[in-house]
């Protein structure tokens, strides 16, 4: 029979050498984590996305990163002195990723998926001129005197029809966005972007009926509260890009 004083001392070398055991795995996963313990943000995932579009040309090339000089609205967004497309793709698609954070429909995406879709969507803009002139209905974008695409899309007829149809389009033209950057992060496709065009056509929603309460606001008078989804702090915090982006909207001009 064990003594009370072998048994204590066999009880406390015991937990020491638990002790050291779960002090080495902790050090373990650590290590394998990188040290890296902050979940990824969408906000942190779209840094990485910006950062490999602006130092790698191939990155830029793939994804059709506008240049200062291709960009009409990359001036606007940066305050007029004309700035790079890829300073203006970075500021639209911040306000992107910003507007997401209160609707509840994106949260059961990705984060990546959302961090992907502004990114793309933020292209689509620059590239459709939607900037300009905050979408004339043809790019589905917004048009300001109907509702956002996706939310026409619910509806029927031919303006449905066309509403879903851009979408879809824009959603589809993403593929080359989505490939370049999955290989900049060496990551599979569907493991960065998962379900991107259901996220897309949301995100879609989101910023047109954003921009359509805006210019109802600017246009009309309209005092009401947003939207439970839409951040009044969000539109103000990024008021030069939201008036970039209603530069030539006849309602917004009125």
């Amino acid at each position: 029979m064990q003594s009370p004083e072998n048994f204590l001392t066999t009880k406390a070398q015991s937990e020491r050498l638990q002790e050291a055991m779960f002090g080495r795995m902790e050090c373990m996963l650590l290590e394998t984590l990188g040290w890296r313990t902050l979940q990824p943000t969408k906000y942190g995932i779209l840094q990485h996305l910006l950062h490999a579009a602006q130092t790698d040309p191939w990155v830029a090339q793939q994804c059709g990163v506008p240049d200062g000089a291709s960009s009409a609205s990359g001036s606007n967004v940066l305050g007029g002195d004309g700035g790079s497309g890829m300073a203006a793709l970075k500021a639209i698609s911040e306000f992107l990723a910003e507007l997401t954070l209160p609707c509840r429909e994106l949260q059961r995406f990705q984060h990546s998926t959302v961090s992907v879709a502004c990114f793309a969507m933020a292209l689509w803009i620059l590239s459709s001129g939607a900037t300009g002139d905050a979408a004339d209905g043809a790019d589905g974008t917004m048009d300001v005197g109907e509702e956002p695409a996706a939310a026409a899309a619910a509806g029927g007829g031919e303006g449905a029809a066309a509403a879903a149809a851009a979408v879809a389009a824009a959603a589809a033209a993403a593929g080359p966005v989505v490939a370049a950057l999955a290989a900049a992060a060496g990551v599979d496709e569907q493991v960065l972007a998962p379900c991107l065009r259901q996220c897309f056509e949301i995100l879609e929603y989101v910023y047109g009926s954003a921009m359509f309460w805006v210019v109802r606001r600017i246009s009309h008078g309209d005092d009401g509260p947003p939207p439970e989804w839409l951040s009044e702090a969000v539109i103000n915090r990024h008021g030069g890009v939201v008036q970039a982006l209603l530069a030539g909207s006849p309602m917004a001009a009125a």
